[in-house]
C-alpha cells in the first residue's frame, strides 16, 4: 500500500509530499492543485503496474 506520495515540479505542485491514510479528504480552492494531485497518482498507477513507459507517461 502506498504510504508516502512525494510530487515536485509537476504543474502547480512544487515541494509536494502527502501522507497517505485509509481515508483521505482533499479540500482546497479552484486550481489549487487538488486534481493534479489525482493524476500524479494515475500517472505513477500507470508506471508501477506496467502499463506505460516513463517516455510515455511524463510528456
Amino acid at each position: 500500500m502506498l504510504k508516502r506520495v512525494y510530487i515536485d515540479n509537476f504543474r502547480c505542485l512544487v515541494n509536494f509530499e502527502l501522507d497517505v491514510d485509509a481515508i483521505n479528504l482533499f479540500l482546497g480552492y479552484n486550481g489549487s492543485g487538488k486534481s493534479t494531485v489525482f493524476e500524479a497518482l494515475h500517472k505513477i498507477q500507470a508506471f508501477v503496474s506496467g502499463d506505460s513507459k516513463v517516455e510515455g507517461i511524463f510528456k
